[in-house]
This record gives C-alpha cells, sequence and structure tokens, in this order.
C-alpha cells in the first residue's frame, strides 16, 4: 500500500519538478546558444553563470550524465575564450556550437521522455 501511494503522489510530484528543472536548463542552453553563434561573449558569459546557478539547484536530482556533460561544456567555453586586443572571443564557434548542440539535444530528449511521464499520470 505505501509502494502504491509512492508511485501515485510523491512520484509523480517529482517528475513534474524535475521536468520545470530540465525546461529551464533547455531554455538558458537555447540561450546560450544564440549568444554563442552572434559572437556574444559578454551575454553567453552571464547565461553560463546562470545556467550553473540553475545546475546548482538540481544536481542531486538531474542524470549525472547531463550534469557532467554541463561541466565538460563549460570547460571547453572557458578553454574556447580568447582575449583580443579589444574584446574577448571564441577561438573555435563551430566546434563549441556543435558540444552545445549536442547537449541541449540530450536535454531536450529527457524533457521529452519526463513530459510524456507527467501526461499520463494527469
Amino acid at each position: 500500500d505505501e509502494i502504491m501511494n509512492y508511485f501515485k503522489t510523491f512520484f509523480p510530484l517529482k517528475k513534474r519538478f524535475l521536468l520545470e528543472k530540465y525546461k529551464t536548463l533547455f531554455i538558458l542552453l537555447k540561450s546560450l546558444e544564440k549568444d554563442i553563434h552572434a559572437g556574444n561573449v559578454k551575454n553567453a558569459r552571464i547565461n553560463l553563470g546562470e545556467l550553473f546557478l540553475e545546475l546548482i539547484d538540481c544536481k542531486d536530482n538531474i542524470d549525472s550524465n547531463i550534469f557532467d556533460d554541463c561541466l565538460d561544456f563549460k570547460n571547453r567555453f572557458k578553454g574556447m575564450l580568447k582575449q583580443g586586443l579589444f574584446r574577448e572571443y571564441f577561438s573555435d564557434v563551430p566546434q563549441l556550437e556543435h558540444y552545445l548542440k549536442k547537449l541541449i539535444t540530450k536535454v531536450g530528449s529527457r524533457t521529452k521522455e519526463i513530459e510524456g511521464f507527467v501526461q499520463k499520470f494527469k
């Protein structure tokens, strides 16, 4: 009886919570993608910071592979930041975008997976 109660009440609530977290991560990643594509380093740094503020809040609840991929992306981001004479720029935008697109796809897939679950338990 206790197990059934868990799956009927708590588990769907947890999935709804996760869905909101993944949706937020997805939005932040898409915003980051636009900034990187536009070469807007300042806004990209801000969005990356916001992404990690969100990740800190949900680190123990999201897929550890996604969290690790976010850390990996952050390291690539920092590694590709270069200082020009008057401004910062990314040394290899296509490669950075490639890694970001993979991350966006992974987060998007997980979001859709959880959405499907939440729809079943409405």
